[in-house]
């Protein structure tokens, strides 16, 4: 749920930046057209970055640990307290 909201927020603000930036009435048609465009491509932009960040640490980063002696050999020791 949390997550959520960070994306809202993070999607408001980048619509709040866009308007701003390029100085768009969004009463107006064209203007409201010209948003829906600039907001749209940076959504698109946004979705590829995170993919490529994404892709990048699966494939880069070694996420299994290394085999040695006491991941091998099964026997597990608990002490009782």
């Amino acid at each position: 749920m949390k997550l959520m909201w960070i994306v809202i927020v993070f999607l408001v603000i980048g619509g709040f930046i866009i308007a701003k930036s390029n100085d768009l009435d969004l009463e107006e048609g064209d203007d409201r057209k010209t948003f829906l465009k600039t907001f749209g491509g940076w959504i698109v932009d946004t979705g590829k970055n995170v993919k490529g960040v994404t892709s990048y640490a699966v494939k880069e980063y070694d996420w299994l640990p290394e085999d040695n002696e006491t991941n091998l050999s099964g026997d597990i020791d608990v002490e009782e307290t």
